[in-house]
């Protein structure tokens, strides 16, 4: 098996971040630079984009270190395109949260070490994209990472309420529809849903049944 020496990755100038999911965002293209630690392996330079929230590989340059090597059919077997990408997407993704100031800077401390601020972007106007690099985006580096909750006005709620409202006519999971607009995990889904019926903005719930009961006229 190939191990890899190092990856690198840059975003493409003017490349806008875009959903991965409902808790990464990724820059809609970038590319990636693998070597492997196997020296007749060739290093790869891929060229990704994102397409309908799908990453995938749109141009591949090999370049064998070895000069008395070239590329033949070999070399090309030796490549592991679809890990390649996929830990080049892990890499290059960032984490997204939830930020009443996404452009205000964030930190993060680790115990033991000295307080760090993390690189991060505005994401939306509620959401703040953070880079946490070498952590594999893992629960417990999520955990320190003190992101502040999102401030959710009626205004919010009321577009909560049209695309819940929107993807059940769909016949579309409407819970799963508020999570990937607002990139928020489910838990925070339901939790804006209820605030949005308790407002008025929806009607009832239906026991174990998404949508909207029909109200009676006892119950007006």
């Amino acid at each position: 098996m190939t191990h890899l020496v190092s990856i690198s990755t840059y975003r493409k100038d003017g490349a806008q971040l875009v959903a991965l999911g409902a808790q990464f965002a990724i820059p809609q293209r970038f590319v990636a630079t693998i070597t492997p630690d196997d020296p007749t392996t060739p290093i790869c330079h891929l060229d990704i984009a994102v397409t309908d929230g799908r990453p995938a590989c749109r141009a591949l340059t090999l370049e064998l270190g070895n000069s008395d090597q070239q590329i033949d059919g070999k070399a090309l077997r030796s490549v592991p395109l679809a890990t390649y990408v996929k830990r080049a997407v892990d890499a290059e993704a960032m984490s997204v949260f939830c930020a009443p100031d996404p452009a205000a800077p964030m930190f993060i401390q680790v115990p033991g070490e000295e307080r760090q601020r993390l690189r991060s972007e505005p994401f939306g106007a509620e959401h703040v994209a953070v880079r946490l690099t070498g952590a594999s985006h893992t629960a417990e580096v999520k955990a320190l990472l003190r992101a502040p909750r999102a401030v959710v006005t009626d205004a919010t709620l009321l577009e909560v309420a049209d695309v819940y409202r929107s993807a059940h006519a769909r016949r579309e999971p409407p819970t799963k529809a508020v999570m990937g607009e607002w990139h928020v995990s489910r838990s925070t889904a339901s939790r804006w849903i209820k605030r949005a019926r308790n407002a008025g903005h929806l009607g009832p719930a239906r026991p174990r049944m998404a949508g909207e009961r029909a109200v009676t006229e006892n119950e007006s």
